[in-house]
């Protein structure tokens, strides 16, 4: 067997017989396991009467993984040459952020790598297109700073979530943040929809000249309808139990849920940027929890006040690298 590498888009989409996808889920490898073998394999399968390769390439990823998405890019296309004849077959890439249910079609189950395993399906073939895998990425590879800012000091004496300001400390501080930031190269700012939020970050943005992204993921968890006194007991017994929450609040996980999700969702927009997220210290704190699980109570209670707050999180493409606490 001989497999001869072409560029994308070489072989005209009528002789295409094959898909493949290379998927990434932050930052992981995703394979799938057929049900009849116990190898691992990338997503893909025959180009179907009337399909494009881009549309069977989306049909097999949902068909193989669950994963819904219409963001995928072609690396290259490969032929493979065996008893004298010849097939012309496409290789694509998806880097995702969200997983769905597996179908219930041929693939067993799907599992992340940090690399590929020795037990592929095609070693010949993957032998060389794998290269080509790799290649791509380090062409993309792609250096992302996420600076996560903790508003300053708000006026507690204001009660309404959303509509709470900052002190006049708070405004201050504010611009301490602008100071620690405006030479960082910030590309784009983002924000909580709460105003002591918004406004910490309002300075920075005057000052390079952007404006903000309101987005309503990134605002702060909700506790109730009513004002809770004993906020240090509270956030124990939230922090010991990620589902707990009170009749009209939030508990942890949904918070960490959708701001990570958001998160993710700023991330793939802005790859290769240097972008800002003004923030609150619960729905910080849950962030730092998914990338970091030893972070709990007693991390949040040491940050609870810090107020204004940066931490940088660095991403490599989609995957997480690292995070580091910025000195104001």
């Amino acid at each position: 067997m001989l497999v001869k590498i072409h560029k994308a888009g070489k072989t005209e989409e009528k002789d295409l017989k094959f898909v493949v996808i290379c998927v990434r889920y932050r930052g992981k490898l995703l394979l799938a396991r057929h049900k009849d073998r116990t190898t691992w394999e990338m997503p893909g399968g025959h180009i179907e009467d009337g399909e494009s390769s881009r549309e069977a390439a989306l049909r097999e990823l949902y068909e193989e993984t669950g994963i819904i998405t219409e963001d995928i890019a072609a690396i290259c296309d490969f032929e493979v040459c065996d008893d004298g004849r010849s097939t012309y077959d496409r290789l694509y890439y998806a880097s995702v952020e969200r997983l769905g249910e597996l179908p219930q079609y041929e693939m067993a189950e799907i599992r992340l790598f940090d690399d590929f395993p020795e037990n592929c399906t095609y070693p010949h073939i993957y032998k060389i297109i794998v290269p080509q895998v790799m290649a791509y990425e380090k062409a993309q590879s792609i250096a992302t700073s996420i600076y996560f800012v903790r508003h300053a000091q708000p006026d507690i004496s204001v009660k309404d979530d959303m509509l709470r300001p900052l002190t006049d400390k708070g405004l201050a501080d504010a611009k301490r943040v602008t100071m620690t930031l405006k030479d960082s190269n910030i590309e784009a700012i983002y924000s909580s929809p709460y105003k002591r939020a918004y406004d910490t970050v309002r300075d920075l943005a005057e000052a390079l000249h952007l404006d903000i992204n309101a987005k309503d993921g990134f605002r702060e968890r909700k506790i109730d309808n009513v004002w809770v006194e004993d906020f240090i007991a509270f956030s124990r017994k939230q922090w010991g139990d990620f589902n707990f929450k009170l009749q009209c609040g939030e508990c942890l996980r949904e918070v960490q849920e959708r701001n990570v999700a958001a998160l993710y969702d700023v991330l793939k927009d802005n790859l290769g940027r240097n972008i800002v997220v003004g923030s609150h210290g619960t729905a910080l704190s849950t962030i730092i929890n998914f990338f970091n699980p030893e972070f709990g109570f007693d991390g949040f209670w040491s940050i609870v006040d810090k107020m204004p707050y940066i931490i940088s999180f660095k991403f490599r493409n989609m995957e997480f690298i690292g995070m580091e606490e910025v000195q104001l």
